[in-house]
């Protein structure tokens, strides 16, 4: 199966590497006109569901995925993590895991396809799938994700003041689940 490569991406994009011999990430050919996942990251904040987009060169944005770069006009990495530290600092495994995505994102990357790649390699690493990833080009065509199977509640940080949120960035579920989080995939999987 092949994916685009997302930024932190959402939980049910991480399902089918569950059954995988190899992860394939396809390197698009073409930026899409709505980027979606590519540079947005979705979180769990005090008033809900929180979306944080990365700011990209609005010059480079009809270039090959590859070829899209970062902005650093504004200082959104420290933005970055700030929301997340807010979003996830009194969560049970931010301090377990916080430290390895810092590194990641303080460093300038020119590329959004660099940076994405990174975090998804460390994502891999924290949730202890180990498969082999190849790129390919390709174009994919489709960017609706398929938030099948219905999510079965976890532990949220905000859950008892706005209830159990879908959807979110896997980070949210590495913070809240940490090392369990593997085993939450497996069991939505099924």
């Amino acid at each position: 199966m092949q994916m685009p490569l997302y930024c932190a991406g959402p939980i049910q994009t991480f399902l089918p590497f569950l059954e995988q011999d190899k992860i394939v990430l396809i390197d698009e050919r073409q930026f899409p006109q709505h980027a979606g996942y590519r540079n947005r990251i979705e979180f769990a904040g005090v008033s809900g569901k929180q979306i944080f987009s990365i700011p990209l060169k609005a010059s480079s944005r009809k270039a090959n995925y590859r070829m899209v770069e970062l902005s650093y006009q504004e200082h959104w990495q420290n933005q970055l993590l700030n929301a997340l530290r807010t979003s996830y600092g009194k969560s049970p495994f931010y301090e377990y895991y916080d430290y390895r995505f810092v590194e990641a994102i303080k460093k300038e990357h020119q590329y959004l396809w660099d940076f994405n790649f990174e975090l998804f390699n460390l994502i891999l690493k924290c949730l202890k799938i180990e498969l082999p990833v190849e790129i390919e080009q390709g174009e994919f065509i489709a960017d609706d994700l398929c938030f099948e199977p219905k999510p079965i509640p976890y532990y949220q940080v905000f859950a008892q003041d706005l209830g159990f949120i879908e959807h979110l960035s896997i980070l949210d579920l590495l913070f809240n689940e940490g090392v369990d989080a593997v085993n939450y995939l497996k069991t939505i999987k099924k």
